[in-house]
């Protein structure tokens, strides 16, 4: 009776979350979690990536099969576009006046690094050629990339970035899907309900017994920017940057990238209880100025006349209500954000 019951749960998809991803989506994301650290919140029961696997990796905005592509890259700011309402419509309607295929592969917590990583797998894997890319630099990219991603760089002889290695099985760090991995390989094999029973048991109890302590809560990724980096890390940081940028332009057919960068609650005067110290252009201004490409490239930085871009918010109206990572409104994204990014773009393509 036990092994029945067993087998009825490890075969039943409504009873076993573990089974209500396809194996191909399980086996889609742990190809490229191997290669970007992690990729879309992976949580187990979202059977909607059922039918489109590749939304884990980037989603479709506008595609008429045209000759140009513009490329959304970033962490949760660029993820955004796929959340705020208004904000597809908008992306929708500018790929159609300016004749652009538009795709937006935003995922929470990237940073330079793997999205380095991304851009060659979207152009090895699935044929990318895109011809304008924007890339949101987040004040957080700082922290990520130095706590986060640092220890996780695979790099080939030469220095050249080839993987951003995910975390391992005991690591209690936020995007840690190992152990959701080795659940689903246990759930999947053509075993004994007791037999896989056992091995989850193991399973567990050799991760209680191995168990990290979490490195990179939200003091450490935020702490470069509002308290203070050394030089070391900001030489680290801009390594990152330079390698994107050179990762951008390897594929001839860019013909200009976009650096987008907006402050957070503690960088304005109104928040002088948080009072940040850094600003990530800032850190890599020079890089960009330096840089081979820099004519093909524009840096649109949201803190520059701050007060008359957002003349019409009140100020507690242009971030979200108790966010200490200091995301848009989805208003003021779609009203403001987004517009000002577009209107960049748009002036790039008539001075063609």
């Amino acid at each position: 009776m036990i092994e029945l019951g067993l087998q009825f749960y490890f075969q039943n998809k409504t009873l076993n979350k573990y089974l209500q991803l396809n194996n191909d989506v399980v086996e889609f994301y742990e190809t490229y979690h191997n290669k970007l650290h992690h990729l879309k919140y992976f949580e187990g029961h979202d059977s909607n990536y059922n039918d489109h696997k590749t939304d884990l990796l980037f989603k479709t905005i506008y595609d008429k099969e045209l000759p140009e592509t513009l490329l959304f890259q970033g962490d949760s700011w660029a993820d955004q576009i796929n959340h705020a309402e208004g904000v597809d419509l908008l992306l929708k309607q500018f790929g159609a006046d300016n004749n652009l295929n538009v795709i937006n592969a935003g995922i929470p917590s990237f940073a330079p690094s793997p999205m380095t990583v991304q851009l060659q797998v979207l152009r090895q894997d699935f044929n990318f050629k895109p011809t304008y890319v924007a890339a949101i630099i987040d004040q957080t990219d700082v922290g990520d990339e130095l706590c986060r991603y640092a220890s996780k760089l695979e790099k080939e002889a030469n220095g050249h970035l080839i993987a951003v290695k995910p975390e391992n099985i005991y690591s209690k760090e936020i995007f840690s899907t190992q152990r959701y991995l080795e659940n689903q390989k246990i759930m999947r094999q053509d075993a004994l309900g007791l037999t896989r029973l056992y091995h989850m048991l193991a399973l567990r109890l050799d991760i209680r017994e191995h168990k990290q302590k979490k490195r990179c809560g939200w003091n450490e990724i935020i702490r470069p920017i509002a308290k203070d980096i050394s030089e070391e890390e900001t030489r680290a940081f801009q390594e990152t940057i330079q390698g994107y940028i050179d990762e951008v332009f390897a594929g001839n057919e860019v013909k200009h990238l976009f650096l987008i960068s907006h402050p957070h609650r503690g960088h304005l005067d109104v928040f002088k209880d948080e009072n940040y110290k850094n600003y990530t252009k800032a850190l890599y201004e020079s890089v960009v100025q330096s840089h081979e490409y820099s004519d093909k490239i524009t840096l649109i930085d949201f803190s520059e006349n701050f007060q008359q871009r957002y003349s019409s918010f009140n100020i507690n109206e242009i971030f979200r209500e108790d966010d200490r990572a200091s995301h848009l409104s989805n208003t003021a994204y779609l009203k403001i954000f987004m517009p000002e990014i577009l209107q960049n773009i748009t002036n790039e393509l008539s001075d063609e």
